[in-house]
């Protein structure tokens, strides 16, 4: 009789041990932390033990790698500027002044032969425009100057003829002024200057450009 009840027994904490198939659950073991120990004396019922506490030590989290963002290189434009060529002109001007007119007089068919000379010139070859222009003859015989000898001239401008007249003195030498007013620039003006002696007419020229 004894022998059935232990077997009874060793049955019913058999199955109290083993579970069946239908109670069995899955467990997931959680990574094990570790654990910092140390041996402290504490009082235990007023007698000093000594006793080791442990405490779990927390992992340190890896640091997390933060991006960088490169930088982005955005290309500058530069404007260069192309220099424009400067055209330098250099005119040069080159004045000529007008020389005394020296000419032979003209006489008419059968005159008799004199030796006379006439000659012409002006106080300024390039004058300005409202300027006074003075021009000069001389009448020789034989070289030697005539006085009282008629002289009378014709400006010739581009638009208009003008006129004024003078007569020889002692050297042989007459004159006449005129303002040639607003003549025009670069014309030149040309001038007959014509002697009367003996009948006779003696002729010359000569000339000026306004500047």
């Amino acid at each position: 009789m004894r022998w059935l009840w232990i077997g009874v027994l060793v049955a019913a904490v058999t199955l109290a041990v083993v579970p069946g198939p239908y109670h069995a659950t899955s467990v997931h073991s959680a990574p094990a932390l570790k654990k910092k120990c140390k041996v402290v004396t504490k009082k235990v019922h007023g007698r000093k033990k000594r006793v080791k506490v442990c405490t779990a030590v927390k992992p340190t989290p890896k640091p997390k790698a933060t991006p960088t963002d490169s930088p982005t290189l955005i290309p500058t434009a530069t404007n260069t500027a192309t220099p424009t060529p400067t055209l330098t002109s250099t005119l040069t001007v080159t004045a000529t002044s007008t020389p005394t007119s020296t000419s032979t007089p003209t006489m008419p068919p059968g005159a008799p032969t004199q030796n006379v000379q006439v000659s012409a010139s002006v106080s300024n070859p390039s004058p300005h425009q409202n300027s006074e222009e003075t021009v000069y003859g001389r009448f020789l015989v034989s070289g030697q100057g005539v006085a009282g000898v008629p002289m009378d001239t014709a400006w010739h401008y581009r638009t208009t003829t003008s006129t004024c007249s003078g007569t020889t003195d002692a050297s042989g030498t007459a004159s006449c002024s005129r303002s040639i007013s607003r003549a025009t620039l670069g014309y030149t003006v040309s001038i007959d200057v014509v002697f009367t002696y003996g009948g006779l007419t003696y002729s010359t020229g000569t000339s000026f450009t306004p500047q």
